[in-house]
């Protein structure tokens, strides 16, 4: 991801956040998830990359497991306890047939373009909430 970053900033001259979406493959294993989110941030700054954080809620993955509330929650602590962490739109939301591939994992086109929308809301959301 620092390589990317370090791109991205040479070719645009700057990044102005980062989209955050992972916690399928925590779903029912959320016991580090906190720990390993703050020691991923802390990494960000120790490269002195202090930009928000726009993370996404998200626990649900197909039929196998049902969504992860206790995950769910955990990424509404990271949001409130961080100052660097803001609000990303709640994935979870998006289960109905015609938001997901037969899998019910992976976003279908349609699902796709309501997750970008809910980024946007999102970020427009954000710039109420400076980062220090």
């Amino acid at each position: 991801m620092l390589s990317v970053y370090e791109e991205l900033s040479g070719e645009f001259g700057r990044v102005d956040g980062i989209l955050y979406h992972q916690g399928e493959s925590n779903n029912g294993q959320s016991e580090n998830y906190y720990n390993d989110f703050i020691e991923f941030v802390e990494k960000l700054k120790s490269h002195r990359i202090n930009i928000p954080i726009y993370l996404s809620r998200v626990s649900y993955c197909g039929y196998s497991l049902p969504k992860d509330d206790k995950l769910i929650k955990i990424q509404n602590s990271l949001i409130r306890d961080l100052e660097q962490v803001f609000e990303g739109p709640n994935s979870d939301l998006l289960d109905i047939k015609e938001f997901r591939l037969p899998d019910y994992c992976l976003f279908s086109l349609l699902g796709c373009d309501k997750f970008a929308d809910m980024w946007v809301v999102a970020i427009e959301k954000s710039k109420s909430r400076p980062l220090n």
